[in-house]
């Protein structure tokens, strides 16, 4: 996490992997601390931080927009998938 957002992760969660056409996308999850200022760095320096509803408006890859609508969207919405498939 530091690499990409010079903050410092305390303990990260290990939430899923998302696999695109020739990547491997593993997401994790951390608690931000409240004076955290995220600041994009090395290969993300050209990002900025964008609210997650506005992801639709933007150009990004298939796996950026399945990972946020993934993490934004409430359960609900998302489709359920049988045990046994």
């Amino acid at each position: 996490m530091h690499e990409e957002t010079l903050i410092v992760a305390e303990s990260l969660t290990y939430l899923f992997a998302f696999g695109g056409l020739s990547k491997r996308h593993y997401v994790f999850a951390f608690d931000l601390p409240d004076d955290a200022i995220p600041q994009p760095a090395n290969e993300i320096v050209r990002c900025c931080w964008v609210q997650p509803a506005s992801i639709a408006t933007l150009t990004t890859s298939v796996p950026t927009r399945e990972i946020v609508t993934h993490l934004c969207v409430p359960a609900a919405k998302h489709p359920q998938v049988s045990p046994d498939r």
